[in-house]
Protein backbone atom coordinates (compact mmCIF):
# COMPACT_ATOMS: atom_id res chain seq x y z
CA UNK A 1 0.00 0.00 0.00
CA UNK A 2 2.90 2.27 0.88
CA UNK A 3 4.01 2.49 -2.56
CA UNK A 4 1.12 3.95 -3.93
CA UNK A 5 1.38 6.76 -2.30
CA UNK A 6 2.67 9.88 -4.56
CA UNK A 7 6.28 10.90 -3.61
CA UNK A 8 6.91 14.46 -2.76
CA UNK A 9 10.67 15.23 -2.50
CA UNK A 10 11.78 15.33 1.00
CA UNK A 11 8.81 14.36 2.32
CA UNK A 12 8.46 10.79 2.17
CA UNK A 13 8.32 9.39 4.84
CA UNK A 14 5.69 12.34 6.36
CA UNK A 15 3.04 11.78 3.90
CA UNK A 16 2.90 8.11 4.17
CA UNK A 17 2.73 7.93 8.00
CA UNK A 18 -0.19 10.72 7.13
CA UNK A 19 -1.89 8.80 5.11
CA UNK A 20 -5.62 8.09 6.79
CA UNK A 21 -7.42 5.73 3.80
CA UNK A 22 -6.71 4.36 0.42
CA UNK A 23 -9.77 3.74 -1.87
CA UNK A 24 -10.92 4.01 -5.85
CA UNK A 25 -12.86 7.18 -7.41
CA UNK A 26 -16.10 6.93 -8.46
CA UNK A 27 -17.05 6.41 -12.30
CA UNK A 28 -17.98 10.11 -12.46
CA UNK A 29 -14.84 11.14 -10.42
CA UNK A 30 -12.58 9.42 -12.94
CA UNK A 31 -14.21 11.21 -15.73
CA UNK A 32 -13.74 14.41 -14.19
CA UNK A 33 -9.85 13.38 -13.51
CA UNK A 34 -9.97 12.44 -17.10
CA UNK A 35 -11.22 15.76 -18.70
CA UNK A 36 -8.87 17.65 -16.12
CA UNK A 37 -5.82 15.99 -17.08
CA UNK A 38 -6.86 16.35 -21.01
CA UNK A 39 -7.33 20.18 -20.66
CA UNK A 40 -5.58 21.36 -17.64
CA UNK A 41 -5.14 24.84 -18.27
CA UNK A 42 -8.74 25.37 -19.25
CA UNK A 43 -10.01 24.98 -15.30
CA UNK A 44 -11.97 22.35 -15.96
CA UNK A 45 -13.97 20.86 -13.20
CA UNK A 46 -13.01 23.69 -11.19
CA UNK A 47 -15.98 25.40 -9.57
CA UNK A 48 -16.27 28.71 -7.28
CA UNK A 49 -17.69 29.78 -4.96
CA UNK A 50 -18.14 33.21 -3.71
CA UNK A 51 -20.49 35.33 -1.86
CA UNK A 52 -19.96 38.57 0.57
CA UNK A 53 -18.93 38.93 4.11
CA UNK A 54 -20.40 41.82 6.78
CA UNK A 55 -18.43 43.12 9.19
CA UNK A 56 -15.01 42.82 10.74
CA UNK A 57 -13.47 39.64 10.00
CA UNK A 58 -10.62 38.29 12.61
CA UNK A 59 -8.33 36.06 10.40
CA UNK A 60 -7.17 34.06 12.77
CA UNK A 61 -10.61 32.49 14.09
CA UNK A 62 -11.29 32.03 10.20
CA UNK A 63 -8.49 30.04 9.66
CA UNK A 64 -9.06 27.98 12.57
CA UNK A 65 -13.29 27.62 11.78
CA UNK A 66 -11.53 26.03 7.97
CA UNK A 67 -9.11 23.78 9.79
CA UNK A 68 -12.25 22.57 12.01
CA UNK A 69 -13.86 21.77 8.57
CA UNK A 70 -11.48 20.28 7.16
CA UNK A 71 -10.42 18.03 10.34
CA UNK A 72 -14.04 16.86 9.77
CA UNK A 73 -13.89 15.73 6.29
CA UNK A 74 -12.13 13.32 4.51
CA UNK A 75 -12.77 14.32 1.16
CA UNK A 76 -11.48 18.07 2.00
CA UNK A 77 -8.56 16.52 3.04
CA UNK A 78 -8.08 13.92 -0.39
CA UNK A 79 -5.92 14.03 -3.49
CA UNK A 80 -6.07 11.29 -6.45
CA UNK A 81 -3.40 9.24 -7.50
CA UNK A 82 -3.02 7.23 -11.10
CA UNK A 83 -0.02 6.97 -12.04
CA UNK A 84 1.33 3.71 -11.64
CA UNK A 85 -1.60 2.01 -10.78
CA UNK A 86 -4.09 -0.24 -11.92
CA UNK A 87 -7.25 2.18 -11.23
CA UNK A 88 -6.85 5.71 -10.10
CA UNK A 89 -7.23 6.09 -6.37
CA UNK A 90 -8.57 8.78 -3.95
CA UNK A 91 -6.29 8.88 -0.77
CA UNK A 92 -7.58 10.60 2.68
CA UNK A 93 -4.25 12.05 4.48
CA UNK A 94 -4.92 12.52 8.08
CA UNK A 95 -3.84 16.30 8.59
CA UNK A 96 -4.09 18.59 5.41
CA UNK A 97 -3.95 22.61 6.14
CA UNK A 98 -6.04 24.88 3.82
CA UNK A 99 -4.49 26.91 1.44
CA UNK A 100 -5.57 30.40 2.74
CA UNK A 101 -4.92 33.63 1.20
CA UNK A 102 -5.88 36.93 2.90
CA UNK A 103 -6.02 40.30 0.29
CA UNK A 104 -7.04 43.70 0.80
CA UNK A 105 -8.52 45.39 -2.19
CA UNK A 106 -9.72 48.34 -0.46
CA UNK A 107 -7.26 50.84 -2.44
CA UNK A 108 -9.05 49.21 -5.63
CA UNK A 109 -12.12 51.88 -6.91
CA UNK A 110 -15.51 50.81 -7.05
CA UNK A 111 -16.08 51.15 -10.04
CA UNK A 112 -13.24 48.76 -11.18
CA UNK A 113 -13.67 46.07 -8.72
CA UNK A 114 -16.42 44.32 -11.50
CA UNK A 115 -13.44 44.10 -14.10
CA UNK A 116 -10.63 43.10 -11.64
CA UNK A 117 -12.69 40.25 -9.74
CA UNK A 118 -13.10 38.67 -13.33
CA UNK A 119 -9.97 38.66 -14.15
CA UNK A 120 -8.91 37.50 -10.91
CA UNK A 121 -11.69 34.58 -10.85
CA UNK A 122 -10.32 33.86 -14.25
CA UNK A 123 -6.75 33.46 -13.49
CA UNK A 124 -7.60 31.64 -10.35
CA UNK A 125 -9.49 28.83 -12.21
CA UNK A 126 -6.82 28.69 -15.01
CA UNK A 127 -4.09 27.30 -12.29
CA UNK A 128 -6.42 24.80 -11.59
CA UNK A 129 -4.89 21.75 -9.17
CA UNK A 130 -2.26 18.97 -9.16
CA UNK A 131 -4.77 16.27 -8.06
CA UNK A 132 -2.16 14.56 -5.93
CA UNK A 133 -1.45 17.37 -3.73
CA UNK A 134 -4.12 18.19 -1.40
CA UNK A 135 -5.92 20.28 -0.48
CA UNK A 136 -7.63 20.78 -3.74
CA UNK A 137 -9.24 23.80 -2.39
CA UNK A 138 -8.49 27.14 -2.10
CA UNK A 139 -9.63 29.82 -0.17
CA UNK A 140 -9.17 33.66 -0.29
CA UNK A 141 -10.94 36.71 1.67
CA UNK A 142 -10.58 39.77 0.03
CA UNK A 143 -11.40 43.17 2.34
CA UNK A 144 -13.04 45.70 -0.17
CA UNK A 145 -14.01 47.91 2.80
CA UNK A 146 -13.60 47.97 6.81
CA UNK A 147 -16.26 46.10 6.87
CA UNK A 148 -16.72 43.90 3.89
CA UNK A 149 -15.01 41.07 2.06
CA UNK A 150 -15.59 38.80 -0.38
CA UNK A 151 -14.86 35.09 0.53
CA UNK A 152 -13.77 33.25 -2.47
CA UNK A 153 -14.19 29.44 -2.55
CA UNK A 154 -12.62 27.67 -5.54
CA UNK A 155 -12.66 23.61 -5.27
CA UNK A 156 -12.10 20.77 -7.79
CA UNK A 157 -15.77 19.37 -8.19
CA UNK A 158 -14.37 15.44 -8.03
CA UNK A 159 -14.60 16.39 -3.97
CA UNK A 160 -17.87 18.50 -3.81
CA UNK A 161 -21.39 19.34 -5.21
CA UNK A 162 -23.61 22.63 -5.43
CA UNK A 163 -25.15 21.21 -2.67
CA UNK A 164 -22.32 20.16 -0.38
CA UNK A 165 -21.37 24.00 -0.32
CA UNK A 166 -24.68 24.63 2.34
CA UNK A 167 -22.81 22.34 5.17
CA UNK A 168 -19.78 23.10 5.08
CA UNK A 169 -20.43 27.05 5.18
CA UNK A 170 -22.90 26.34 7.85
CA UNK A 171 -20.35 24.29 9.65
CA UNK A 172 -17.55 27.44 9.22
CA UNK A 173 -19.69 29.91 10.26
CA UNK A 174 -20.95 27.69 13.40
CA UNK A 175 -16.96 27.32 14.25
CA UNK A 176 -15.73 31.05 13.48
CA UNK A 177 -18.66 32.43 16.23
CA UNK A 178 -18.75 29.49 18.55
CA UNK A 179 -15.09 27.97 18.72
CA UNK A 180 -15.85 25.68 21.33
CA UNK A 181 -19.08 24.17 19.28
CA UNK A 182 -18.81 20.36 19.15
CA UNK A 183 -20.44 20.95 15.67
CA UNK A 184 -23.24 18.76 14.00
CA UNK A 185 -23.06 15.20 13.82
CA UNK A 186 -20.86 14.25 11.07
CA UNK A 187 -21.82 12.53 7.80
CA UNK A 188 -21.41 9.29 6.38
CA UNK A 189 -17.84 9.43 4.61
CA UNK A 190 -17.51 9.20 0.97
CA UNK A 191 -15.68 5.81 1.47
CA UNK A 192 -19.06 4.06 2.23
CA UNK A 193 -20.24 5.47 -1.24
CA UNK A 194 -17.59 4.02 -2.96
CA UNK A 195 -18.38 0.64 -1.02
CA UNK A 196 -21.89 0.84 -1.92
CA UNK A 197 -21.16 1.48 -5.46
CA UNK A 198 -18.60 -2.07 -5.43
CA UNK A 199 -21.32 -4.31 -4.69
CA UNK A 200 -23.83 -3.17 -7.30
CA UNK A 201 -24.56 -5.76 -10.28
CA UNK A 202 -22.47 -3.21 -13.43
CA UNK A 203 -23.56 -6.34 -15.69
CA UNK A 204 -27.26 -6.01 -15.22
CA UNK A 205 -26.91 -2.58 -15.21
CA UNK A 206 -24.63 -2.91 -18.76
CA UNK A 207 -27.47 -5.09 -20.48
CA UNK A 208 -30.38 -2.98 -19.53
CA UNK A 209 -28.47 -0.61 -21.01
CA UNK A 210 -27.43 -2.06 -24.07
CA UNK A 211 -30.93 -3.24 -24.41
CA UNK A 212 -32.50 0.02 -24.06
CA UNK A 213 -30.31 1.64 -26.95
CA UNK A 214 -30.64 -1.71 -28.76
CA UNK A 215 -31.79 0.26 -31.97
CA UNK A 216 -29.36 3.12 -32.10
CA UNK A 217 -26.27 2.71 -34.46
CA UNK A 218 -24.71 5.81 -34.09
CA UNK A 219 -25.17 9.03 -32.22
CA UNK A 220 -27.51 11.40 -33.17
CA UNK A 221 -26.05 13.70 -35.62
CA UNK A 222 -26.90 17.48 -35.93
CA UNK A 223 -27.34 18.78 -39.28
CA UNK A 224 -26.15 21.89 -39.44
CA UNK A 225 -22.85 23.80 -39.19
CA UNK A 226 -21.74 23.66 -35.66
CA UNK A 227 -18.25 25.51 -36.33
CA UNK A 228 -20.56 28.58 -37.23
CA UNK A 229 -22.69 28.91 -33.92
CA UNK A 230 -18.78 28.81 -31.79
CA UNK A 231 -16.81 32.10 -31.81
CA UNK A 232 -14.04 30.30 -32.45
CA UNK A 233 -10.29 32.01 -34.36
CA UNK A 234 -8.64 28.83 -34.98
CA UNK A 235 -6.10 29.37 -31.99
CA UNK A 236 -7.83 27.78 -29.17
CA UNK A 237 -7.52 24.56 -28.68
CA UNK A 238 -10.96 23.45 -28.18
CA UNK A 239 -13.63 25.16 -30.32
CA UNK A 240 -16.17 25.54 -27.55
CA UNK A 241 -17.41 28.56 -25.38
CA UNK A 242 -19.98 29.54 -22.87
CA UNK A 243 -22.75 31.13 -23.64
CA UNK A 244 -25.15 32.39 -20.88
CA UNK A 245 -28.77 33.14 -21.91
CA UNK A 246 -31.02 35.54 -18.90
CA UNK A 247 -34.56 34.62 -19.74
CA UNK A 248 -37.82 36.68 -19.15
CA UNK A 249 -39.65 36.89 -16.27
CA UNK A 250 -42.91 36.61 -17.99
CA UNK A 251 -41.23 33.66 -19.89
CA UNK A 252 -40.00 32.04 -16.26
CA UNK A 253 -43.21 32.28 -14.50
CA UNK A 254 -44.89 30.48 -17.74
CA UNK A 255 -42.30 27.45 -17.40
CA UNK A 256 -42.71 27.44 -13.73
CA UNK A 257 -46.73 27.14 -14.30
CA UNK A 258 -46.62 24.44 -16.73
CA UNK A 259 -43.92 22.58 -14.81
CA UNK A 260 -46.61 22.29 -12.07
CA UNK A 261 -49.53 21.34 -14.54
CA UNK A 262 -47.43 18.71 -15.56
CA UNK A 263 -46.26 17.96 -12.17
CA UNK A 264 -42.49 17.68 -13.02
CA UNK A 265 -39.18 19.91 -12.76
CA UNK A 266 -38.51 22.42 -15.27
CA UNK A 267 -35.15 20.70 -15.66
CA UNK A 268 -37.61 18.01 -17.32
CA UNK A 269 -39.14 21.02 -19.46
CA UNK A 270 -35.59 21.80 -20.91
CA UNK A 271 -34.65 18.23 -21.52
CA UNK A 272 -37.85 17.44 -23.49
CA UNK A 273 -37.33 20.91 -25.74
CA UNK A 274 -33.85 19.88 -25.90
CA UNK A 275 -34.76 16.26 -27.24
CA UNK A 276 -37.58 17.63 -29.50
CA UNK A 277 -34.51 20.29 -31.10
CA UNK A 278 -32.67 17.23 -31.77
CA UNK A 279 -35.68 15.52 -33.69
CA UNK A 280 -35.98 18.68 -35.62
CA UNK A 281 -32.22 19.07 -36.60
CA UNK A 282 -31.20 15.35 -37.12
CA UNK A 283 -34.58 14.79 -38.92
CA UNK A 284 -34.82 11.77 -36.46
CA UNK A 285 -38.11 10.60 -34.79
CA UNK A 286 -35.83 8.90 -32.18
CA UNK A 287 -33.05 10.40 -30.37
CA UNK A 288 -30.40 9.86 -27.47
CA UNK A 289 -28.61 12.20 -25.44
CA UNK A 290 -26.64 12.24 -22.15
CA UNK A 291 -27.10 14.02 -18.65
CA UNK A 292 -25.10 13.85 -15.82
CA UNK A 293 -26.46 12.79 -12.75
CA UNK A 294 -24.64 11.59 -9.52
CA UNK A 295 -25.99 8.45 -9.30
CA UNK A 296 -27.02 8.61 -5.86
CA UNK A 297 -30.42 7.11 -5.06
CA UNK A 298 -32.97 8.79 -2.73
CA UNK A 299 -33.18 5.91 -0.30
CA UNK A 300 -29.32 6.40 -0.22
CA UNK A 301 -28.32 7.76 3.04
Amino acid sequence: MISLIPKVPGKEETRIMNVQDIYPLSPMQKGMMFHTLYGAENGLYVVQFMCTLGGVVAEAAFTTAWQRVFNRHAILRSGIHWEDVDDPLQIVYGECLPTIEFLDWRNVPEGELTGVSQTFLQQDRQRGFDLTQPPLVRIHLIRLAEDRYWLIFTFHHALLDGWSMSPLLQEFFLFYHQPDAAGPPLPRPYSDYIEWLGQQDTTAAAAYWQQLIADFASPTQINIDQTSLIPWDGAQKDPYAEIRQHLPAALYRRLQETARQLQCTINTLVQTTWAFLLSRYSSELDVVFGTTVSGRPAELS
